[in-house]
């Protein structure tokens, strides 16, 4: 992707994701994008559309700003509330800023599917082709990654999310790269919630 579309997409999301979750929607959200450009460069034989998932990773929570109280801690519950709205409320700010001229590199079905992609990325049981995926991959990867972005969720609540990661979002990894990165990443995550190996 071009530098130029991606320094446009920064400055056009990051400061409001400042107004999410502190501390965690825009280092995640950078996290994301990492992982998306690391899964795609090492699953050539998907044939992904690596512009249309760099475009959703920077994008698909930019529907959690002024959801919450700032400086407040958000929860598993207070997150699970506004799931669904963030999605929409994503996927109707990204669609507006794709009529932005500097986009018109895309076709009308990439713009179509980016809005899909992040309306739908947290409905884990509606995702079943490979860029959805993919992209599940990299949010989860983003989550995870301890080195990157520090958890805010108190313990109860981060063995709760590990215990649901697990069963829900790892079975469905389609990628050996990002196996074996989540199996990495578990392991420092547990350790940080002091989580016993089951």
């Amino acid at each position: 992707m071009n530098h130029e579309v991606e320094f446009f997409l920064k400055n056009k999301i990051f400061p409001e994701l400042e107004q999410g979750r502190p501390g965690w929607d825009k280092p995640h959200t950078e996290c994301v994008v990492s992982y998306v450009k690391k899964i795609v460069r090492n699953a050539p034989h998907l044939k992904l559309d690596l512009d249309s998932l760099i475009i959703v990773g920077y994008s698909h929570d930019w529907g959690y700003a002024k959801l919450f109280k700032n400086g407040l801690y958000v929860g598993g519950k207070e997150i699970q509330k506004v799931k669904s709205l963030h999605a929409q409320i994503s996927a109707k700010k990204i669609s507006s800023l794709l009529k932005n001229s500097i986009f018109d590199f895309l076709k009308p079905e990439q713009k179509e599917r980016i809005r899909h992609l992040v309306l739908n990325h947290d409905n884990l049981e509606k995702l079943i082709h490979n860029d959805e995926l993919v992209f599940m991959e990299a949010d989860t990867l983003g989550q995870l990654d301890i080195n990157r972005v520090v958890p805010t969720f108190n313990k109860t609540d981060g063995e709760k999310y590990m215990e649901k990661v697990e069963q829900t979002r790892i079975p469905k990894f389609i990628t050996q790269f990002s196996k074996k990165r989540a199996e990495k990443l578990l392991k420092l995550r547990k350790e940080y919630h002091k989580i016993p190996p089951r």
